[in-house]
C-alpha cells in the first residue's frame, strides 16, 4: 500500500484565492487548458466488457502468462507472482495483465471476478479448510467488495494456518493499513520483517505505515533499508521523495522523483505525486505536463485525474475539476480522496448539500480519514446554509482530527476553532486559533487568513465562508 500524499484539507479552509493566483488563472489558463485538456476524461475503456477496468483474483498459484505474435504462435511472458490483477483487454477466451512492466494473456477460467470468487474460494476451503492460499484468495474478494472485516477475518485464518508466511502478515498489514489502524499494521509488518529480513516490499510497506503516522524519520530509514536491499524499487524512491515533500524538502523530494523517472519515465504514480508538488509551488504548466504524461502513461490512474482535478480547481476550471474526480472514482469506486476534492470543488461552487454527501461518503469509506474529518468539520461549521451548520458534530469531528493528527496539525486547530466560535464558546476558539498559528506549516501557509479569523473570534463572531 503506498500513500498517496494529495488533496490537503487546506483547501477547505483556505482563502478564496489571492489576487496573484486569480490574475494567473485568467492570463495563462487558456494555454494550461489546453496541456491538462490533452487527455480529457476519454471514454472509460476501449470497449465494454465485463472484465475490462476490473480486477480479477488468481484461482491459483503459479499461473503463466504469454504474449501472442504475429505468425500465431506464442511466447510465455513469465509467471504471475501476486494474488489480484486489473484486466486491460478482453478477447474471447483470454484476459490481458500486466506485472512488473510485462504484459501479457492468461485464460478467464484462471481467475475470478469479486463477485464470483467469495462462493469459488469458500467451496475450495471447505473442500480443504487447512489451505491458507484459499483465506488469503477469499480476502481478497471481500477486500475487493469493501468488506475489510471479513477480509481481516480471512487472513487470522491464514496466519493461524501458516504463521511462518511473512506474506500472510504483510497483507494483514495492508489491511490495517486501509483501516488506517497504524499500530497494528506496524505490529504484523515487524513481524513479517522478522519472517523475510531481505524483503525490499516489506520494509516498504512498513515504511508507507511510518509514513501515514507522520512518523517520517522512521518512514525515511525503512525506504533507505529498502533501496539498500533493492536500488531500483521504484515504489520506495517514489514515497520517499513524497515524505520529503511532506517535510517541505521539495529539492529532495524532486531528485527522488527524477530517479524514478530516470529509471521508468513512465511511472504514473511519480509523475502525479510530482505534479501535486509543482501544483503546490505554483508551477502550473509543469504540473500540467507531468499530469498529462501520468495518464498518457497509464489512463486507469485514478490518482492521476484527481491531481488534474486539484490543479483545474486551482485554475477555478471548476466543472472540469469536478468531471476529473468523477472519472477517478469511476476508476477507483472507494477512492476517499477523490469524495473529499470533489466535494471542496462543490462547496466553492456553493454546492453545499452535494459536497456534505461527498464528506459522508469519503468517511464512510474511511472513518478515521483525517481530510475527510476535517472537510466536513469545515462545512458544519462555517457553511452559510443554515440547513447544513451543525456546530455540536463539527466539535465533536474536530476533536477526532486532533486525535488523528497526533496534535501536530495545524488545519486541525483551525477547524476546531471554527467549531467553538459556531457554538459561541469563543475562549476555546481563540485558544485553538493561536494553537494552529504557533504551527509552522499552517503558519507559512495560512497565517493571513489565520490572522483574520482569530481577529474574528476576538469579536464574538463566528466564521462563514
Amino acid at each position: 500500500m503506498s500513500p498517496t500524499f494529495v488533496g490537503c484539507v487546506l483547501f477547505a479552509v483556505r482563502r478564496k484565492g489571492s489576487i496573484e493566483n486569480i490574475m494567473f488563472a485568467t492570463t495563462l489558463a487558456p494555454l494550461l487548458l489546453a496541456g491538462t485538456l490533452a487527455y480529457p476524461s476519454p471514454a472509460r475503456f476501449d470497449e465494454p466488457s465485463l472484465w475490462v477496468g476490473r480486477t480479477v483474483i488468481m484461482k491459483k498459484t503459479g499461473t503463466r502468462f504469454f504474449r501472442t505474435n504475429a505468425d500465431g504462435t506464442t511466447t510465455d511472458a513469465g509467471l504471475l507472482a501476486r494474488t489480484d490483477y486489473v484486466v486491460t483487454r478482453d478477447r474471447d477466451d483470454k484476459i490481458w495483465v500486466k506485472q512488473d512492466g510485462v504484459e501479457g494473456w492468461i485464460s478467464k477460467e484462471e481467475a475470478a471476478l469479486p463477485e464470483g470468487a467469495i462462493e469459488h474460494f469458500s467451496k475450495l476451503i471447505r473442500d480443504n479448510p487447512n489451505d491458507s492460499a484459499q483465506f488469503a484468495r477469499r480476502s481478497k474478494a471481500h477486500e475487493l467488495k469493501g468488506d475489510l472485516e471479513a477480509a481481516l477475518k480471512d487472513y487470522d485464518e491464514a496466519i493461524r494456518l501458516a504463521p511462518a508466511s511473512s506474506s500472510w502478515w504483510n497483507n494483514r498489514a495492508n489491511l490495517y493499513q486501509k483501516k488506517r489502524d497504524y499500530d497494528r499494521a506496524l505490529q504484523d509488518y515487524d513481524r513479517s520483517i522478522e519472517l523475510n529480513r531481505g524483503s525490499a516490499i516489506l520494509w516498504g510497506n512498513r515504511g508507507n505505515a511510518y509514513s501515514n503516522k507522520r512518523e517520517y524519520e522512521r518512514a525515511i530509514s525503512d525506504y533507505n533499508e529498502a533501496l539498500r536491499i533493492n536500488p531500483s524499487y521504484l515504489n520506495a524512491i517514489a514515497n520517499r521523495g513524497n515524505v520529503h515533500r511532506e517535510l517541505r524538502d521539495d529539492d529532495k523530494a524532486l531528485t527522488d522523483y527524477a530517479a524514478v523517472l530516470k529509471i521508468d519515465p513512465q511511472f504514473a504514480y511519480a509523475l502525479s505525486n510530482r505534479a501535486a508538488l509543482w501544483t503546490a509551488r505554483k508551477d502550473y504548466a509543469k504540473a500540467a505536463e507531468d499530469i498529462a504524461d501520468a495518464i498518457r502513461a497509464d489512463p486507469r490512474a485514478a490518482q492521476a485525474f484527481l491531481q488534474r482535478g486539484n490543479l483545474r480547481r486551482t485554475l477555478k476550471q471548476y466543472n472540469f475539476a469536478l468531471d476529473d474526480y468523477d472519472h477517478a472514482i469511476w476508476l477507483e469506486p472507494r477512492y476517499s480522496t477523490a469524495f473529499v476534492e470533489r466535494g471542496v470543488t462543490r462547496r466553492e461552487l456553493k454546492q453545499y448539500e452535494k459536497a456534505d454527501k461527498d464528506f459522508d461518503a469519503a468517511l464512510k469509506i474511511e472513518p478515521k480519514s483525517l481530510q475527510g474529518v476535517l472537510a466536513k468539520a469545515a462545512l458544519l461549521s462555517t457553511c452559510p446554509d443554515d440547513k447544513i451548520r451543525d456546530g455540536k458534530k463539527a466539535v465533536e469531528l474536530a476533536l477526532q482530527g486532533i486525535a488523528l493528527g497526533k496534535d501536530k496539525n495545524g488545519p486541525s486547530y483551525a477547524v476546531l476553532a471554527a467549531a467553538y466560535a459556531e457554538v459561541g464558546n469563543f475562549a476555546e476558539a481563540i485558544a485553538n486559533q493561536r494553537r494552529a498559528l504557533d504551527l509552522s506549516v499552517y503558519a507559512a501557509t495560512e497565517s493571513e487568513v489565520g490572522k483574520k479569523r482569530l481577529d474574528m473570534y476576538q469579536k464574538k463572531k463566528p466564521v462563514r465562508e
